[in-house]
């Protein structure tokens, strides 16, 4: 079981991070804590949180890249498949075309949620 530690807003206790990282080190114990923390940030605290935002939507944007890597060698291999009318090739680049179309779909959902976060928190 995590240790629980009283919220930095209200006081209850809580084992909830703000963004669920514990990274971040600030426990909320609620959506409504979270947006009062948010909205009440003092200028370091500020900075230290955008950055924290900043360095998730580069991992998240590398995440991405790769994920297009992995569909267009999965759309290679497809090609390359029909081009030599080879069934197992064929079915074979689908796997990485697949699995590629859908993480970039996650990760893109992911950098837009962030960056929705720091837009409510720059405002």
């Amino acid at each position: 079981m995590r240790n629980a530690e009283a919220c930095s807003v209200c006081g209850n206790i809580t084992s909830k991070f703000l963004f669920n990282d514990r990274k971040t080190g600030v426990t909320v114990c609620s959506w409504n804590c979270e947006r009062k923390y948010l909205d009440a940030l003092s200028q370091k605290e500020e900075t230290r949180i955008l950055n924290y935002l900043d360095d998730k939507i580069e991992k998240n944007k590398r995440n991405d890249r790769i994920g297009w890597t992995i569909a267009g060698s999965g759309l290679a291999i497809v090609a390359i498949g029909f081009f030599l009318k080879s069934a197992e090739v064929f079915i074979a680049g689908v796997f990485p075309l697949t699995f590629g179309a859908f993480s970039t779909r996650h990760f893109e959902d992911r950098i837009n949620k962030l960056r929705k976060q720091k837009m409510h928190i720059r405002i």
